[in-house]
């Protein structure tokens, strides 16, 4: 039941703070888990729209409505809102999400509703590490793991993208969730992180989460890549143009 401004809880773990509260985010009534900084990191609506509330989110799902996978693999469950949403809109899919923080597994189950279920494996632990280990081949990576507003290094370097070529099954596609400027003339994390996905990727795209706004200062985007042009029907127009004038760094660690 939505309670405009009830806070749900506040603490922390070894990982990081948070905030668990009842707000309108964008307009809309929803349960939102605030990371350190006051980070918006997962978010649960109360309301009968069939929109994910995050933008990113809503991308993460058309990418997979276009891809109809049947193994995905979500690295940074947070609130676990992604997971329990491609659950239900794919019901033959199995999904193995990583989250590195307990606490959030125990948060999303008492606050957004996850549940036990045979198709969803989550483990707690770290991303990077999962990719090193697994064996399993997926049609679908999803990364969105933040501390506060910056993802990890480790999930964004050359030594990553060689990791998500490895795991991905012919056909499949990374998608990775991050924030950045973008501008056409200068170099920044968007550039950087094109150069580093194509030295394993044919083809290596990113897309604003927002479609409406200007991209200039740091805003949420999407990276998208695979070793086939993935066909996503809901995408293909909207690309960052540009991307090939400055060439950015490849990102190391």
């Amino acid at each position: 039941m939505f309670q405009l401004s009830t806070i749900w809880f506040e603490g922390r773990s070894p990982h990081g703070e948070y905030r668990v509260v009842d707000v309108f985010y964008n307009r809309r009534p929803a349960r939102l888990l605030y990371g350190g900084g006051d980070s918006p990191q997962s978010a649960l609506a109360f309301d009968d729209s069939a929109e994910m509330i995050f933008n990113y989110n809503q991308r993460f799902m058309e990418i997979a409505q276009s891809l109809d996978p049947k193994h995905i693999l979500v690295i940074g469950g947070g609130a676990f809102t992604l997971p329990t949403a491609l659950l239900k809109r794919f019901p033959d899919a199995r999904i193995e999400a990583v989250e590195i923080d307990e606490l959030l597994v125990n948060l999303s189950k008492r606050f957004f509703g996850l549940k036990d279920d045979p198709r969803l494996k989550v483990v707690v632990g770290d991303g990077r590490a999962y990719l090193e280990q697994t064996n399993n081949q997926y049609d679908l990576v999803v990364v969105d793991a933040f501390s506060e507003y910056s993802t990890p290094t480790s999930l964004l370097s050359k030594r990553a993208a060689e990791l998500y070529s490895a795991v991905l099954a012919p056909g499949g596609v990374v998608a990775i969730n991050f924030i950045s400027a973008y501008h056409v003339s200068r170099p920044d994390l968007a550039h950087d992180l094109k150069a580093t996905f194509e030295t394993s990727f044919e083809h290596v795209d990113i897309y604003p989460a927002d479609y409406s706004e200007r991209i200039a200062s740091s805003d949420n985007l999407v990276l998208v890549a695979g070793q086939s042009e993935p066909r996503l029907d809901y995408l293909q127009s909207v690309a960052l143009p540009g991307l090939e004038g400055v060439r950015g760094q490849i990102i190391n660690d």
